[in-house]
């Protein structure tokens, strides 16, 4: 598996465009690599997320993949025109080294939801439909971070100065609507992401192996669910 960081410039005349769709960013990613390395059975998967923090220049885009990526197209047409190339390194020495109790620093963006049953009986439909719906409160959007996080081998770590408060922090949340396909009859999608970062504790390593390299949630083809970790009080997770 390996890790990559691009650094784009939003100054770029295809920049406006790249940063605001997640369809355009998902098929810039996934031509990053030849079709046959888009099958990760058995390895993880292709996960990207864009990270644009208040107050920085210069948004990063994220990918773990099983696959050594090649991101020269997307350099050349939303990079740094001094700065033609990116970093990858193996996830193996971080993936490798996790054991319970270690606490690290942690940043992802996710598609919070909750199922609900629908009556559309009124509508011609089945009486019973299964529904997703956006989480849209910061409240019960940390609650369903912090419960996924913990069915996936991390536990959100508690202030020492205050017991009950968990150390996670909400960065922002966007709503943002494109059609799945290109044809005319492709999909609309519609997905709220909200991003979030602060400190986990490693309950379950090979748990947690899997959550970084497999991601969380729904809608990871589209910049959710990728979460990256980080030691503690450094820069980047």
């Amino acid at each position: 598996m390996y890790l990559s960081r691009i650094e784009l410039n939003p100054a770029r005349r295809e920049s406006r465009r790249f940063l605001s769709s997640s369809q355009v960013i998902h098929a810039a990613v996934m031509a990053s690599f030849t079709n046959s390395e888009h099958d990760y059975a058995g390895e993880g998967r292709i996960l990207w997320r864009l990270d644009t923090r208040r107050g920085a220049s210069t948004p990063l885009l994220y990918v773990v993949s099983p696959h050594a990526p090649d991101f020269t197209h997307i350099c050349e047409q939303v990079g740094w025109p001094t700065k033609r190339e990116w970093l990858t390194k193996s996830y193996a020495p971080l993936l490798d080294n996790l054991e319970p109790g270690q606490p690290w620093a942690f940043r992802t963006t996710v598609n919070p939801v909750r199922q609900v049953i629908e009556d559309r009986s009124q509508k011609g439909g089945r009486p019973e439909h299964k529904a997703r719906v956006p989480l849209l409160t910061v409240h019960h959007q940390q609650e369903w971070l912090i419960h996924l996080l913990s069915k996936n081998g991390m536990s959100v770590l508690n202030s020492p100065d205050f017991p009950d408060m968990p150390i996670i922090k909400h960065m922002g949340a966007e709503r943002q609507s494109f059609t799945r396909n290109t044809d005319a009859k492709g999909q609309k999608v519609t997905i709220v992401k909200a991003s979030f970062e602060g400190v986990v504790r490693i309950d379950q390593p090979e748990l947690a192996r899997r959550t970084l390299v497999g991601g969380i949630g729904r809608e990871r083809a589209y910049g959710c669910g990728l979460v990256t970790l980080a030691q503690i009080n450094s820069d980047s997770a």
